[in-house]
């Protein structure tokens, strides 16, 4: 309850940040799920108010890094015998925050069991293999970027294949996020799946998903429901906060 409190005072500027910060700093290592979800829950959106901000924003980091360790490292990446479904919902929320962290050890350990997931059945649980995707493809460099998308061309399953397409655009590599644009407007990633890829590019690339947008309105009208289009590019810049 303290925590959310002075959440939601910070977040609407009656106390500062490091309020905040100097509450969730006091959560004890043997400290419930429950209490670590709620401090560490917040952090992502203190980083988003930081966007721009790289000096505050790698010392806000590795600060949570330095608080997050040792409970991702307890809590280990495969579930335990009997373990309570919350704890491995948890465990899930963790490794993503770890990596939304830039978490050198959680991205090698993602990473290696990309590269193993096709040939040993334990690297990638259902539960966790979306993520393991999804952080793999948020921190690709041209040689994963390629390999995800070879995955996706040989994809049998719809629906897995439109996930990986849409993937392909959460690079974080401005780069790699301008070919994942460029792929949205050619046939390869079918209809629907166009306009999302778009869509998430403006997720970590805000102005430059809206502006190929706008460079490029009648080839990407013709992959948006005309329902839609109204919402759609506006859309865009909804993360331009």
């Amino acid at each position: 309850g303290a925590l959310a409190d002075v959440n939601a005072m910070t977040i609407v500027g009656h106390q500062p940040m490091g309020d905040f910060l100097n509450l969730a700093s006091a959560t004890p290592d043997d400290a419930s799920l429950q209490v670590w979800m709620a401090s560490a829950g917040r952090i992502p959106a203190y980083l988003g108010f930081l966007k721009g901000d790289e000096e505050r924003s790698n010392k806000l980091k590795a600060f949570t890094r330095a608080k997050l360790s040792p409970v991702l490292n307890r809590l280990g990446w495969t579930a335990k015998p009997g373990e309570p479904a919350y704890v491995d919902n948890f465990r899930a929320s963790l490794i993503g925050m770890m990596a939304g962290l830039d978490d050198p050890a959680t991205l090698a350990e993602a990473k290696r069991r990309f590269a193993a997931m096709d040939t040993d059945p334990e690297a990638a649980p259902a539960s966790l293999r979306i993520l393991i995707l999804s952080i793999v493809a948020h921190s690709a460099d041209e040689t994963t970027w390629n390999a995800l998308r070879l995955r996706a061309q040989n994809e049998k399953s719809a629906m897995v294949k439109d996930n990986l397409y849409t993937l392909l655009a959460s690079a974080k590599d401005k780069n790699l996020a301008k070919r994942a644009l460029e792929l949205a407007l050619t046939e390869e990633p079918g209809l629907t799946t166009s306009a999302s890829m778009i869509r998430t590019v403006a997720g970590e690339h805000t102005d430059m998903a809206f502006d190929f947008a706008m460079a490029n309105l009648a080839a990407v009208n013709s992959k948006v429901d005309a329902t839609s289009r109204s919402r759609y590019f506006p859309g865009l810049a909804s993360n331009a906060n």
